[in-house]
Protein backbone atom coordinates (compact mmCIF):
# COMPACT_ATOMS: atom_id res chain seq x y z
CA UNK A 1 0.00 0.00 0.00
CA UNK A 2 1.30 3.45 -0.87
CA UNK A 3 2.23 5.95 1.82
CA UNK A 4 -0.68 8.25 0.80
CA UNK A 5 -3.19 5.38 1.04
CA UNK A 6 -1.84 4.33 4.43
CA UNK A 7 -2.16 7.91 5.74
CA UNK A 8 -5.78 7.99 4.52
CA UNK A 9 -6.47 4.64 6.16
CA UNK A 10 -5.14 5.94 9.50
CA UNK A 11 -6.95 9.29 9.28
CA UNK A 12 -10.28 7.67 8.37
CA UNK A 13 -9.85 4.46 10.39
CA UNK A 14 -13.13 4.50 12.29
CA UNK A 15 -15.10 6.02 9.40
CA UNK A 16 -14.39 3.46 6.67
CA UNK A 17 -14.94 -0.24 6.08
CA UNK A 18 -12.11 -0.75 3.62
CA UNK A 19 -9.48 1.06 1.58
CA UNK A 20 -7.83 -0.42 -1.49
CA UNK A 21 -5.63 0.64 -4.40
CA UNK A 22 -7.11 -1.03 -7.48
CA UNK A 23 -4.44 0.45 -9.75
CA UNK A 24 -1.92 3.25 -10.15
CA UNK A 25 -3.37 6.63 -9.26
CA UNK A 26 -6.56 5.14 -7.76
CA UNK A 27 -7.76 4.70 -4.20
CA UNK A 28 -11.15 3.15 -3.42
CA UNK A 29 -12.68 3.76 0.00
CA UNK A 30 -15.69 1.76 1.20
CA UNK A 31 -17.76 3.56 3.86
CA UNK A 32 -21.05 3.26 5.67
CA UNK A 33 -23.57 5.86 4.46
CA UNK A 34 -23.48 7.44 7.94
CA UNK A 35 -19.79 8.29 7.41
CA UNK A 36 -19.93 9.56 3.81
CA UNK A 37 -19.96 13.23 4.83
CA UNK A 38 -16.97 12.80 7.18
CA UNK A 39 -14.94 10.96 4.53
CA UNK A 40 -15.78 13.59 1.89
CA UNK A 41 -15.03 16.42 4.31
CA UNK A 42 -11.61 14.92 5.05
CA UNK A 43 -10.82 14.67 1.33
CA UNK A 44 -12.08 18.17 0.49
CA UNK A 45 -10.79 20.10 3.49
CA UNK A 46 -7.71 18.23 4.70
CA UNK A 47 -6.36 16.96 1.39
CA UNK A 48 -7.77 19.79 -0.77
CA UNK A 49 -9.33 17.28 -3.16
CA UNK A 50 -11.63 18.41 -5.94
CA UNK A 51 -15.07 16.82 -6.27
CA UNK A 52 -15.38 15.34 -9.75
CA UNK A 53 -18.71 13.51 -9.97
CA UNK A 54 -20.78 10.70 -8.50
CA UNK A 55 -22.19 7.55 -10.04
CA UNK A 56 -24.96 5.18 -9.05
CA UNK A 57 -25.84 1.63 -9.96
CA UNK A 58 -28.66 -0.62 -8.90
CA UNK A 59 -27.36 -4.02 -7.88
CA UNK A 60 -29.44 -7.10 -7.11
CA UNK A 61 -29.97 -6.24 -3.44
CA UNK A 62 -28.69 -2.67 -3.05
CA UNK A 63 -27.66 0.56 -4.68
CA UNK A 64 -24.00 1.36 -5.07
CA UNK A 65 -23.26 5.08 -4.91
CA UNK A 66 -19.70 6.25 -5.61
CA UNK A 67 -18.39 9.79 -5.14
CA UNK A 68 -15.20 10.56 -7.07
CA UNK A 69 -12.56 13.10 -5.97
CA UNK A 70 -9.30 14.21 -7.59
CA UNK A 71 -6.06 15.17 -5.93
CA UNK A 72 -4.77 16.91 -9.03
CA UNK A 73 -1.15 17.66 -7.95
CA UNK A 74 -0.71 13.97 -7.12
CA UNK A 75 -2.58 12.70 -10.18
CA UNK A 76 -4.73 10.64 -7.85
CA UNK A 77 -8.42 9.76 -7.98
CA UNK A 78 -10.08 8.77 -4.72
CA UNK A 79 -13.52 7.18 -4.85
CA UNK A 80 -15.79 6.75 -1.84
CA UNK A 81 -18.33 3.95 -2.24
CA UNK A 82 -21.41 3.49 -0.10
CA UNK A 83 -24.19 0.93 -0.39
CA UNK A 84 -27.86 1.76 0.14
CA UNK A 85 -30.93 -0.40 0.63
CA UNK A 86 -33.15 -0.70 -2.44
CA UNK A 87 -36.19 0.21 -0.38
CA UNK A 88 -36.16 3.88 0.65
CA UNK A 89 -32.54 4.61 -0.40
CA UNK A 90 -31.13 7.79 1.13
CA UNK A 91 -27.85 9.41 2.10
CA UNK A 92 -26.99 12.92 3.27
CA UNK A 93 -26.26 15.35 0.44
CA UNK A 94 -22.72 16.64 -0.02
CA UNK A 95 -23.99 20.01 -1.32
CA UNK A 96 -23.14 21.73 1.94
CA UNK A 97 -19.50 20.70 1.39
CA UNK A 98 -19.29 21.35 -2.36
CA UNK A 99 -21.80 22.98 -4.69
CA UNK A 100 -20.38 20.78 -7.44
CA UNK A 101 -22.43 17.86 -6.04
CA UNK A 102 -25.71 19.65 -6.63
CA UNK A 103 -26.49 18.64 -10.23
CA UNK A 104 -25.25 15.04 -10.07
CA UNK A 105 -27.23 14.38 -6.89
CA UNK A 106 -30.32 15.78 -8.64
CA UNK A 107 -29.70 13.51 -11.62
CA UNK A 108 -29.19 10.42 -9.42
CA UNK A 109 -32.35 11.30 -7.48
CA UNK A 110 -34.33 11.65 -10.69
CA UNK A 111 -32.99 8.50 -12.38
CA UNK A 112 -32.86 6.15 -9.36
CA UNK A 113 -35.10 7.71 -6.70
CA UNK A 114 -32.29 8.00 -4.14
CA UNK A 115 -33.09 10.68 -1.58
CA UNK A 116 -30.46 13.23 -0.53
CA UNK A 117 -31.60 14.87 2.73
CA UNK A 118 -30.09 18.34 3.01
CA UNK A 119 -30.04 18.93 -0.74
CA UNK A 120 -31.28 22.47 -1.44
CA UNK A 121 -33.67 21.48 -4.28
CA UNK A 122 -34.18 18.01 -5.72
CA UNK A 123 -36.49 19.23 -8.48
CA UNK A 124 -36.36 17.53 -11.90
CA UNK A 125 -33.27 18.13 -13.99
CA UNK A 126 -33.46 15.92 -17.10
CA UNK A 127 -36.95 14.45 -17.44
CA UNK A 128 -39.91 16.33 -18.93
CA UNK A 129 -42.19 18.17 -16.50
CA UNK A 130 -45.07 15.76 -17.17
CA UNK A 131 -42.98 12.65 -16.29
CA UNK A 132 -44.91 10.44 -13.82
CA UNK A 133 -43.81 11.06 -10.23
CA UNK A 134 -41.91 8.14 -8.70
CA UNK A 135 -41.18 6.55 -12.09
CA UNK A 136 -37.37 6.41 -12.04
CA UNK A 137 -36.13 5.37 -15.50
CA UNK A 138 -32.93 3.62 -14.37
CA UNK A 139 -34.60 1.47 -11.70
CA UNK A 140 -34.93 -2.18 -12.68
CA UNK A 141 -38.53 -2.52 -11.53
CA UNK A 142 -39.62 0.49 -13.55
Amino acid sequence: MSERAERMRIALAWKILDLAEPGPGRIMIEAEPAHLVEAAQYLLENLKARFMTASAMEREKEFELIYHFALDPERLIVSVRIRLLLEHPATISLCHLTKAAEFIEREIHEMFGIQFPGHPHLNPLLLPEDWPSGNCPLRREQ
